[in-house]
Protein backbone atom coordinates (compact mmCIF):
# COMPACT_ATOMS: atom_id res chain seq x y z
CA UNK A 1 0.00 0.00 0.00
CA UNK A 2 1.13 3.25 -0.82
CA UNK A 3 0.24 7.14 0.92
CA UNK A 4 -0.12 9.80 -1.06
CA UNK A 5 1.42 12.87 0.36
CA UNK A 6 -0.08 16.00 -0.26
CA UNK A 7 0.87 18.39 -3.24
CA UNK A 8 4.40 19.85 -2.28
CA UNK A 9 3.36 23.67 -1.38
CA UNK A 10 4.76 26.75 -2.74
CA UNK A 11 7.83 27.85 -0.86
CA UNK A 12 8.84 24.15 -0.47
CA UNK A 13 12.13 22.52 -1.24
CA UNK A 14 12.49 19.24 -2.79
CA UNK A 15 16.31 18.12 -3.19
CA UNK A 16 16.69 15.28 -5.20
CA UNK A 17 19.77 13.11 -5.10
CA UNK A 18 20.92 9.64 -6.44
CA UNK A 19 21.76 6.98 -3.65
CA UNK A 20 24.39 4.94 -5.71
CA UNK A 21 24.72 1.09 -5.56
CA UNK A 22 27.99 1.15 -7.88
CA UNK A 23 31.08 0.75 -6.53
CA UNK A 24 34.53 2.01 -7.74
CA UNK A 25 37.50 -0.28 -7.81
CA UNK A 26 40.70 1.91 -6.88
CA UNK A 27 43.69 0.05 -8.46
CA UNK A 28 46.72 -0.39 -5.44
CA UNK A 29 49.19 0.27 -8.19
CA UNK A 30 47.97 3.60 -9.05
CA UNK A 31 46.06 2.70 -12.45
CA UNK A 32 43.05 3.81 -13.15
CA UNK A 33 40.08 3.89 -11.24
CA UNK A 34 36.95 1.79 -12.21
CA UNK A 35 33.63 2.26 -11.50
CA UNK A 36 31.69 -1.19 -11.07
CA UNK A 37 27.99 0.21 -12.09
CA UNK A 38 25.13 -2.43 -10.69
CA UNK A 39 21.70 -2.53 -10.90
CA UNK A 40 19.85 -1.09 -7.85
CA UNK A 41 20.73 2.61 -7.63
CA UNK A 42 17.53 5.06 -6.76
CA UNK A 43 16.42 8.15 -5.55
CA UNK A 44 15.71 10.07 -2.59
CA UNK A 45 13.81 13.23 -1.72
CA UNK A 46 14.95 15.53 0.94
CA UNK A 47 11.63 17.63 1.55
CA UNK A 48 11.67 21.06 3.29
CA UNK A 49 8.19 22.41 4.28
CA UNK A 50 8.08 26.42 5.05
CA UNK A 51 5.95 27.32 7.77
CA UNK A 52 2.42 25.59 7.19
CA UNK A 53 -0.71 26.29 8.80
CA UNK A 54 -2.24 23.67 10.91
CA UNK A 55 -4.40 21.84 8.09
CA UNK A 56 -1.74 21.53 5.84
CA UNK A 57 0.64 20.51 8.57
CA UNK A 58 -1.61 18.04 9.81
CA UNK A 59 -2.11 16.48 6.08
CA UNK A 60 1.92 16.44 5.64
CA UNK A 61 2.60 14.97 9.46
CA UNK A 62 -0.47 12.51 9.07
CA UNK A 63 0.46 11.07 5.75
CA UNK A 64 3.87 10.58 6.78
CA UNK A 65 2.66 9.06 10.21
CA UNK A 66 -0.11 6.52 8.55
CA UNK A 67 2.61 5.46 5.98
CA UNK A 68 5.00 4.47 8.97
CA UNK A 69 2.59 2.99 11.18
CA UNK A 70 0.93 1.01 8.50
CA UNK A 71 4.75 0.06 6.87
CA UNK A 72 3.52 1.44 3.62
CA UNK A 73 5.16 3.63 1.39
CA UNK A 74 5.02 7.37 0.38
CA UNK A 75 4.46 8.69 -2.65
CA UNK A 76 5.56 12.31 -3.38
CA UNK A 77 5.21 13.91 -7.11
CA UNK A 78 8.47 15.21 -7.97
CA UNK A 79 8.65 18.86 -9.33
CA UNK A 80 9.39 18.81 -13.03
CA UNK A 81 12.26 21.29 -13.61
CA UNK A 82 11.71 21.56 -17.51
CA UNK A 83 8.84 23.19 -18.72
CA UNK A 84 6.18 20.79 -20.63
CA UNK A 85 4.13 22.85 -21.81
CA UNK A 86 4.63 21.98 -25.40
CA UNK A 87 4.06 17.97 -23.79
CA UNK A 88 1.03 18.73 -22.62
CA UNK A 89 -1.96 16.34 -23.07
CA UNK A 90 -0.01 14.04 -25.42
CA UNK A 91 0.59 10.41 -23.71
CA UNK A 92 4.34 9.34 -23.89
CA UNK A 93 4.64 5.36 -23.85
CA UNK A 94 8.27 3.79 -23.77
CA UNK A 95 9.53 0.18 -23.33
CA UNK A 96 13.49 -0.91 -22.37
CA UNK A 97 14.76 -3.50 -20.72
CA UNK A 98 16.42 -4.02 -16.90
CA UNK A 99 19.35 -3.37 -16.67
CA UNK A 100 19.76 -0.82 -19.57
CA UNK A 101 19.48 3.10 -19.64
CA UNK A 102 17.90 3.19 -23.22
CA UNK A 103 14.41 3.77 -23.28
CA UNK A 104 12.54 3.84 -26.62
CA UNK A 105 9.49 6.00 -26.62
CA UNK A 106 6.84 6.92 -28.69
CA UNK A 107 4.80 10.61 -28.12
CA UNK A 108 6.49 14.03 -27.55
CA UNK A 109 9.43 14.42 -27.32
CA UNK A 110 11.21 14.59 -23.88
CA UNK A 111 13.57 16.81 -22.70
CA UNK A 112 16.95 16.29 -20.83
CA UNK A 113 16.39 16.72 -17.06
CA UNK A 114 13.22 15.44 -17.28
CA UNK A 115 11.05 13.18 -14.60
CA UNK A 116 9.39 10.47 -15.74
CA UNK A 117 7.71 7.30 -13.34
CA UNK A 118 6.17 4.16 -14.41
CA UNK A 119 4.69 1.02 -12.66
CA UNK A 120 5.91 -2.13 -12.97
CA UNK A 121 4.11 -4.84 -10.05
CA UNK A 122 1.85 -2.03 -8.38
CA UNK A 123 5.12 0.17 -7.55
CA UNK A 124 6.97 3.15 -9.17
CA UNK A 125 9.88 3.68 -10.24
CA UNK A 126 10.75 6.85 -11.07
CA UNK A 127 13.91 7.74 -13.31
CA UNK A 128 15.58 11.47 -15.01
CA UNK A 129 16.01 11.48 -18.86
CA UNK A 130 19.50 12.47 -19.65
CA UNK A 131 19.88 12.28 -23.43
CA UNK A 132 17.48 12.46 -25.90
CA UNK A 133 17.74 10.83 -29.76
CA UNK A 134 14.35 12.80 -31.37
CA UNK A 135 15.43 10.64 -34.77
CA UNK A 136 15.71 7.64 -33.21
CA UNK A 137 12.90 7.74 -30.60
CA UNK A 138 15.11 6.92 -27.84
CA UNK A 139 15.91 8.16 -24.21
CA UNK A 140 19.05 7.64 -21.92
CA UNK A 141 17.94 7.29 -18.60
CA UNK A 142 19.43 7.40 -15.06
CA UNK A 143 19.61 5.03 -13.34
CA UNK A 144 19.42 1.86 -14.82
CA UNK A 145 16.01 0.48 -15.37
CA UNK A 146 15.94 -2.03 -12.25
CA UNK A 147 12.78 -3.79 -13.48
CA UNK A 148 11.90 -4.34 -17.47
CA UNK A 149 9.36 -1.84 -19.10
CA UNK A 150 7.33 -3.76 -21.79
CA UNK A 151 6.06 -2.30 -24.53
CA UNK A 152 3.86 0.78 -24.41
CA UNK A 153 4.12 1.46 -20.50
CA UNK A 154 2.93 4.33 -19.74
CA UNK A 155 5.50 6.99 -18.59
CA UNK A 156 4.07 9.08 -16.19
CA UNK A 157 6.16 12.69 -16.59
CA UNK A 158 2.80 15.45 -15.38
CA UNK A 159 2.51 13.98 -12.02
CA UNK A 160 6.26 11.87 -11.61
CA UNK A 161 6.23 9.62 -8.53
CA UNK A 162 8.90 9.33 -5.80
CA UNK A 163 7.66 5.81 -3.94
CA UNK A 164 9.42 5.01 -1.18
CA UNK A 165 10.03 5.07 2.67
CA UNK A 166 10.34 7.83 4.88
CA UNK A 167 13.72 7.89 6.60
CA UNK A 168 13.15 11.00 8.91
CA UNK A 169 10.20 12.68 9.29
CA UNK A 170 10.23 15.85 11.95
CA UNK A 171 8.15 18.92 12.60
CA UNK A 172 8.61 21.93 15.40
CA UNK A 173 5.95 24.59 16.46
CA UNK A 174 6.28 28.05 16.93
CA UNK A 175 3.62 30.31 18.57
CA UNK A 176 1.08 27.38 17.69
CA UNK A 177 2.22 27.62 13.67
CA UNK A 178 4.04 24.51 12.20
CA UNK A 179 7.93 25.43 11.21
CA UNK A 180 10.62 23.23 10.51
CA UNK A 181 8.87 20.44 8.75
CA UNK A 182 11.66 18.05 6.79
CA UNK A 183 10.75 14.84 5.38
CA UNK A 184 13.24 11.99 3.52
CA UNK A 185 11.83 9.67 1.13
CA UNK A 186 14.14 7.06 -0.74
CA UNK A 187 13.00 4.81 -2.92
CA UNK A 188 12.65 1.18 -1.59
CA UNK A 189 13.31 -0.78 -5.21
Amino acid sequence: MTVALPPVPRGATVNPRLVRVSGDLVSPLGGPTQRITRLGSRYAADVELPTLDADCAARWIGAALQAEAEGATLSLVMPQMVDLKPMLGAALTGTGAAGSNAVTYVGPDPKPGMWFSFVAGGRHYLHLVTAVNVAGHSLKVSPLLRVAMPAATALEYLAPVLEGFAEETTWSLEFFKFVGHRITITENA
